[in-house]
């Protein structure tokens, strides 16, 4: 299988990975970016409630 972006991943530096991860149409990443922005959104509610509002 042949990928069309394959010569960019020889020469990628760190930041031209990241964005060659998100652009690959099979990525994990485009699988469970709605779950994980839930779970961070989620979990930062519950520690700022925990943190600053049981206070005491």
């Amino acid at each position: 299988m042949t990928v069309p972006y394959s010569s960019l991943v020889a020469t990628a530096t760190y930041s031209t990975f990241l964005r060659l991860l998100f652009a690959w149409k099979g990525s994990v990443y485009r699988l469970i970016w709605f779950e994980l922005l839930v779970f961070v959104v989620l979990y930062s509610i519950l520690s700022v409630t925990y943190r600053f509002l049981m206070v005491g």
